[in-house]
């Protein structure tokens, strides 16, 4: 059975909680490092990779907490795995949303220094 994780690739959504207005700027920069840096990861564990970039589909809809399971979905906060008993699957999800943010910090962090 194919491996298949989506992750998040709305700039709003991935940001949200990370960003102050002073490194708005960088936003888009740090989402891109997020999503490239999630998807390497789960690529080398295997996984399919699917960016979904529909912010209603992350905030409210089936990727978000409180719809994904109806639609199918573990929900592992910036990355999706469909629903299987396979614990690991989701290990790997969460694994990989932690390296996209460390890159995505990284970022800003580069940035508020530079500033």
């Amino acid at each position: 059975m194919t491996k298949q994780a989506i992750v998040c690739g709305n700039t709003e959504t991935i940001v949200s909680g990370y960003t102050s207005d002073e490194l708005s700027h960088v936003n888009e920069e740090a989402a891109i490092e997020f999503v490239e840096t999630a998807v390497r990861s789960l690529e080398a564990a295997g996984f399919e990779v699917t960016v979904e970039h529909n912010f209603r589909d992350w905030n409210g809809g089936k990727f978000s907490p409180h719809q994904a399971k109806q639609y199918g979905y573990d929900f592992c906060g910036l990355v999706c795995v469909p629903h299987r008993e396979d614990e690991s699957l989701r290990d790997a999800a969460f694994a990989a949303e932690n390296a996209g943010i460390e890159a995505m910090r990284q970022c800003f962090d580069a940035e508020a220094v530079a500033e």
